[in-house]
């Protein structure tokens, strides 16, 4: 054979992927198997399906795998639907994926279990109950749909219990895939408008799928963030969903959720009224009774009957505390005198004046003292400054200068004390008593010592 009959390796793996695309039964496979290798990826999936005897990789896209409604995870076992291909960059062939549920129970159902498990262990269903609903409500939001029956039951059950209660509508839908981020949208604006009571959150029965959206997470965490109690109504009584779990109340029809919010009725509102009335005038009653019965004692006091005596009691007391005072203010004039007296001999006891006289003549003596003894410090500290002086001015080398002596520096400045300090041909600086004269070296000669 000639090179030319051979085939490149892209030709046969094209071939081949043409083999796989045409055959029918590659088209649309139903594989039973266990899922391996599987991590979660922002987009498309890639993992693989296993059995004791053999391994295919699979590929699940984006779209696809949005639509599985529970948590894939290594080792599960699963029913996968879609297509078998060849992968060209590799050569191997796969399986791509278009549909897939859990195998031997419900895709959904496993789904519901997977969500309530996890909420519960959250912790997400304690605060059941958190909010307490008001025994007069004024206002109270219904997030369903507005043509549904739910609104309707809930208004005519308003409407015979508690007629004066305000029902607002925000509409939603409830079924299908749009279902779910349209009720979290409603929940949130209820929250944003606030001053209602309660929410009642619900629609009528259906199957699982038709009740889907409210066993979706996004639509349990809206609930769980309400600032007011939430009333789920979600299909017949027997029909449990996540949203009654994490409600804080769950009716089994929209008739009793009415009933929740309206716990009090318009007969037993006036029932109440007629007894808090009641309440009051026998309150009102008794209080004027102990006000009479104070007017009446008051009535018959002497002060009321004869005012004038009232007086006279006070003209009694300001003449006992004149005659108080008369006596008071003398006996006090005369101990303090006493007291005065008393003092004055003391101080004539104790020869204050000449020892007064005696401590002057002391400072005095201290004071003329101190004042020798600074002035003969002073004299001596003169004396020896002066004598410092004079050490120094003997030690002056202007002094040594005076007597014919002169040094040289050199043009540093540096003084120049030997030999060595000298170059010939050097300038130097000769300082005398009464300048400098310039000079430059003609000639060095060391003096050898000698011994």
């Amino acid at each position: 054979m000639q090179p030319s009959d051979y085939l490149t390796v892209t030709a046969l793996t094209t071939y081949i992927a043409r083999k796989f695309s045409a055959d029918p039964y590659m088209r649309q496979v139903y594989v039973a198997g266990e899922v391996s290798n599987f991590r979660k990826r922002a987009g498309h999936q890639y993992f693989s399906l296993k059995d004791d005897g053999a391994k295919i990789n699979v590929a699940m896209f984006k779209s696809a795998f949005a639509k599985v409604k529970f948590e894939l995870e290594d080792g599960m076992r699963v029913l996968a639907v879609g297509r078998i291909g060849v992968y060209p960059p590799s050569g191997n062939y796969q399986m791509t994926i278009e549909r897939l549920e859990p195998d031997g129970i419900g895709a959904l159902y496993a789904a519901f279990q997977q969500l309530n498990t996890n909420l519960q262990k959250e912790g997400l269903y304690d605060i059941h109950n958190a909010w307490p609903l008001r025994q007069y409500p004024r206002r109270v939001a219904v997030v369903t749909s507005p043509s549904g029956a739910v609104i309707q039951d809930i208004m005519t059950t308003v409407k015979r219990r508690y007629p004066q209660l305000e029902i607002v509508l925000f509409p939603a839908l409830v079924q299908g895939d749009a279902a779910a981020d349209d009720i979290v949208a409603q929940l949130q604006n209820v929250d944003r408008v606030g001053k209602f009571d309660a929410v009642i959150v619900g629609r009528g029965g259906g199957s699982i799928e038709d009740l889907w959206p409210f066993n979706e997470e996004r639509v349990a965490r809206a609930i769980a963030a309400m600032h007011i109690p939430v009333v789920s109504s979600v299909g017949h009584e027997t029909d449990v969903t996540i949203a009654d779990y994490v409600a804080d109340y769950r009716a089994a029809t929209p008739t009793a959720a009415a009933e929740y919010v309206t716990p009090v009725t318009k007969v037993q509102a006036a029932l109440n009224l007629q007894k808090l009335t009641d309440r009051l005038i026998r309150a009102q009653n008794a209080i004027l009774q102990q006000d009479r019965a104070r007017l009446d004692r008051a009535r018959g006091s002497v002060m009321l009957t004869q005012p004038d005596r009232l007086y006279d009691n006070y003209l009694q007391r300001v003449d006992q505390l004149r005659t108080r005072l008369g006596a008071t203010v003398p006996r006090g004039l005369t101990q303090s005198a006493s007291q005065l007296e008393y003092l004055q001999k003391r101080l004539a006891h104790t020869n204050l004046v000449p020892r007064i006289a005696q401590a002057q003549l002391h400072t005095q003596d201290l004071q003329r003292r101190s004042e020798q003894a600074m002035v003969k410090m002073l004299t001596q500290l003169r004396q020896k400054i002066q004598a410092d002086v004079d050490g120094l001015d003997h030690l002056s080398p202007l002094k040594t200068m005076a007597r014919g002596y002169a040094f040289v520096t050199d043009k540093q400045g540096e003084l120049a004390q030997a030999t060595k300090d000298f170059a010939v041909g050097a300038d130097v600086t000769i300082h005398v008593a009464d300048g400098t004269i310039g000079a430059r070296v003609q000639s060095v000669q060391e003096e050898k010592s000698v011994h």
